[in-house]
């Protein structure tokens, strides 16, 4: 047998199909929000493929740089990108079970021409939260391949072999499938072809059951939920690749502070989560400068710093600032002269308003959240 699962949702909102593929986007862009051993994903390819015998790639295709960064691409890099998964798809259509192009039973065939004679492509790399390590070491691409007109998605894991050629990893195909039952009423299911031979590692290759128990249920919720929102994901404004990889670098240069913690405080709690918000504005601040065409690095204060960690990695990697906090932590005389903090109380007011400062943080603020919008409002009055 090779179904993994099924989920009956009632359309009582209308939304369907429509909130199906919604939510398989939801997968395909965000994997970590269900699979938390996930960085996240790179899209760096997707467009339109054709499914006749030939293997031709359509011109409608559109490449994403790096993952996405907001929208903005490089000419050259779309053109790369297309033409990668160009490639990528004729490779792929050879190597499946069957006649070319064919995927295997119980998996819903893709559209035949004639009735839709395109489907629509995404190439993309799984981003693993920790740093791949071994001689598996190089990151996971998948090629998901969306048939509207069936109501299906499939995924075909790829590994590059030893001549730098990607080959698919056959026994770890699946495919999630909606189906129509009657009225309101329809069904979202996993497959997968040859689950007896299911490969796992526990980060990018989940057990095929956490398909069926914990992936399964939130596409299902997700598909009949689906509401779009009026806000931009502050994620979006960075490289989920580039994260990753600035992520592991700084989480590899300030793991010690783990060791020598000397707070009550859980180290590893707050030493990677400070880790983790200084990556975030390192890429952040990056990307400003480049778009204003800067060179010196953004200054900033951190109001209610807490144990400093933050300013401290902040001011490490460049950027002038200070921390402020009510009360001393025992942490900041570990950091050095470099890091700089100050034992101070702050009362939202014309004497704390930091005009040359570029940036006002929050890390621990607390109580003074509310009001970091107010001082930044009022120096903006001042100038």
């Amino acid at each position: 047998m090779g179904l993994v699962g099924t989920a009956t949702v009632r359309n009582g909102g209308a939304v369907l199909p429509h909130g199906f593929w919604a939510a398989v986007r939801v997968w395909l862009e965000k994997p970590q929000v269900v699979n938390r051993r996930l960085c996240g994903a790179a899209i760096e390819a997707e467009g339109s493929v054709p499914l006749g015998d030939d293997g031709a790639v359509s011109s409608h295709l559109a490449a994403v740089c790096g993952g996405w960064s907001g929208g903005r691409q490089e000419g050259r890099a779309a053109s790369a990108g297309a033409e990668e998964l160009g490639w990528l798809w004729r490779e792929v259509c050879g190597q499946l079970p069957g006649e070319y192009g064919q995927l295997p039973p119980p998996l819903t065939p893709w559209a035949r021409p004639g009735h839709c004679p395109d489907v629509r492509a995404v190439l993309r790399t799984l981003l693993p939260r920790g740093r791949p390590i071994g001689p598996a070491a190089s990151l996971r691409k998948e090629l998901a391949v969306q048939d509207v007109y069936n109501g299906t998605v499939t995924f075909l894991p790829l590994e590059e072999n030893s001549e730098g050629k990607y080959q698919v990893k056959k026994c770890n195909i699946y495919q999630i499938q909606l189906m129509h039952i009657k009225e309101e009423e329809w069904s979202v299911s996993v497959v997968a072809p040859f689950p007896e031979d299911w490969f796992s590692d526990g980060i990018v290759y989940p057990k095929l059951a956490w398909l069926g128990n914990e992936l399964l249920p939130k596409l299902a919720k997700w598909s009949v939920e689906q509401k779009p929102s009026e806000f931009k994901s502050t994620l979006s404004l960075v490289s989920v690749a580039k994260y990753n990889k600035v992520y592991q670098e700084l989480k590899k240069k300030y793991k010690e502070m783990v060791k020598v913690w000397p707070e009550v405080t859980d180290p590893e709690k707050f030493v990677y989560e400070d880790v983790a918000i200084a990556t975030y504005l390192l890429i952040l601040w990056e990307e400003d400068r480049k778009e204003k065409g800067l060179t010196k690095k953004q200054s900033f204060v951190d109001l209610g710093c807490g144990n400093g960690l933050l300013v401290h990695i902040l001011n490490n990697e460049g950027h002038s600032g200070r921390g402020i906090d009510v009360r001393r932590r025992k942490i900041w005389d570990m950091y050095g002269p470099e890091t700089h903090l100050e034992e101070s109380t702050i009362v939202p007011g014309d004497s704390h308003i930091f005009p040359d400062t570029d940036w006002l943080i929050g890390n621990h603020s607390d109580e003074l959240t509310p009001w970091i919008p107010v001082i930044a409002a009022r120096y903006l009055q001042r100038n």
